[in-house]
């Protein structure tokens, strides 16, 4: 038999769970989005190559974290959806916004990496 607080506890974990998700692929995603400006700014400031390829390196690795992280805000947004049926619209929304944010991370890891492999030579 299952109790009021044991109802209590999953909608903590399941709420604690989905916004921290969320926060994570925010955080991401302005982080990304930061570093392809500084690699925009580099290529007219001058930047010195090994600096670009740092830049280069770490969007592609930010770029991965990202869609890993979409790929959960996915699964937790969707079981949320089923489970809570007072937030649907909510969720949905969120879960919207975290699939835009995985093609962008998809597009941007595709992006860095072939820049990586162009600019070391064929």
């Amino acid at each position: 038999m299952i109790t009021a607080r044991q109802k209590n506890n999953e909608k903590i974990s399941l709420s604690l769970l989905f916004k921290l998700t969320k926060r994570s692929i925010l955080f991401l995603f302005l982080f990304l989005t930061v570093l392809a400006a500084f690699y925009i700014i580099g290529n007219y400031q001058l930047f010195l190559d090994s600096n670009q390829k740092i830049i280069l390196n770490t969007a592609a690795f930010t770029a991965a974290a990202l869609l890993i992280m979409s790929i959960t805000g996915i699964t937790t947004s969707v079981f949320c959806i089923i489970r809570k049926k007072g937030k649907r619209l909510y969720y949905t929304a969120n879960l919207i916004l975290i699939i835009l944010a995985a093609f962008y991370a998809v597009l941007f890891l595709f992006l860095f990496r072939s820049t990586v492999i162009l600019s070391s030579g064929i």
